[in-house]
């Protein structure tokens, strides 16, 4: 584990912990396993002595990628993830260059900024993101192109042939959950990142080579 904050202490190789307030009173520990062998990724194990709310974000600094968990006040959490982070060279990094604002808690976007690759939607408070890997070894990152405010699409090759469609649903009043969709119209390799401008936390949904993909995930985010 790397940081330059004093409130971290490494405890092995694989695991540390985090103080919020009083350096003899942990609030957070954290591990880090390398799962490749079972899995092709790094696994992320966190539980907390603590209920308040707070935001972890783990990073692949070798590769860029990233992963953000979000924990919301009164909760416990104990977390076990066994497809963190992809296994060093399966993709280019996804959105290497919107990782630098999530590292630091005060630089966290409060509204999506759009561009050539990020998809704002629901009022810009969800950024979405593509990498992709054809199958001739080829990499980049996909094309964002709005359709309304739910919804939109990527493509990746030709702006003719859309490769991708997502959109970010509010389903708080049936599951207390924003929900996230999508749907491929190509079998390339692909990683989608959908991350939560308002509270830091993010989702990365991977689509291996080969694999027509129609996703929904109704517990994406928390409100």
């Amino acid at each position: 584990m790397c940081s330059s904050d004093l409130k971290t202490l490494a405890l092995t190789d694989e695991t540390g912990a985090f103080w919020f307030f009083d350096p003899a009173n942990y609030e957070l520990a954290v591990k880090l396993l390398d799962g490749r062998p079972l899995t092709e990724t790094f696994w992320t194990f966190f539980a907390s002595l603590s209920n308040v709310e707070y935001r972890l974000l783990v990073t692949d600094a070798e590769t860029g990628a990233s992963h953000g968990y979000f924990n919301p006040a009164g909760r416990f959490a104990s977390v076990g993830d066994v497809n963190s982070l992809p296994a060093e060279g399966a993709l280019a990094p996804v959105a290497a260059s919107t990782v630098a604002g999530l590292r630091n808690e005060a630089a966290l976007a409060t509204d999506c900024a759009p561009g050539p690759g990020t998809l704002c939607l629901r009022d810009g408070r969800f950024a979405l993101e593509v990498a992709w890997a054809d199958f001739q070894g080829g990499s980049g990152g996909g094309v964002a192109v709005p359709l309304s405010s739910d919804t939109g699409a990527f493509w990746f090759f030709d702006d003719a042939n859309v490769e991708l469609l997502v959109k970010v649903l509010d389903g708080t009043g049936t599951n207390g959950r924003y929900w996230v969709f999508f749907g491929a119209l190509s079998n390339v390799e692909f990683e989608l990142t959908v991350r939560d401008l308002w509270t830091g936390a993010v989702k990365v949904y991977r689509n291996p080579p080969g694999r027509h993909a129609s996703v929904g995930d109704v517990d994406a985010f928390l409100p």
